[in-house]
């Protein structure tokens, strides 16, 4: 088992961490939202979806991506998610490359304070 990143109604467990790949299981309690929309300019960002369904904002679509389905956002393309359904998701979440998002995540759920631009993070305001 990998180290498990927590915080109200999401665990995310590190599967893999390079300077190429990063690769985190997700599990989203229902009705939680994961991230807000915002934007990758330099690596992309996919969902693998294993159980549950997930809601994936790609640009100005939504689509629902249900279990054996992937959405992923290219760079540039804005994008978040959220678990919308009564029942808990659980999906696969891989940056490519990497950009350290394993340390993103961890700085963001101990609620310190940084440069999400480090991560190669673009927020919308």
């Amino acid at each position: 088992m990998g180290e498990v990143l927590t915080r109200e109604g999401r665990r995310a467990e590190v599967k893999l961490e390079l300077d190429e790949l990063v690769v985190f299981v997700f599990e989203l309690d229902p009705h939680v939202d994961g991230a807000g929309p915002h934007f990758h300019a330099n690596h992309v960002d996919s969902f693998l979806v294993l159980e549950g369904e997930l809601e994936v904002l790609l640009g100005e679509e939504t689509v629902r991506v249900k279990p054996g389905e992937l959405a992923a956002a290219a760079p540039g393309v804005v994008h978040g998610f959220a678990n919308r359904s009564d029942g808990r998701t659980r999906f696969v979440n891989m940056h490519a490359p990497g950009f350290g998002f394993a340390d993103y995540m961890r700085r963001m759920d101990a609620d310190e304070d940084f440069d999400p631009l480090q991560y190669d993070v673009h927020e919308l305001d």
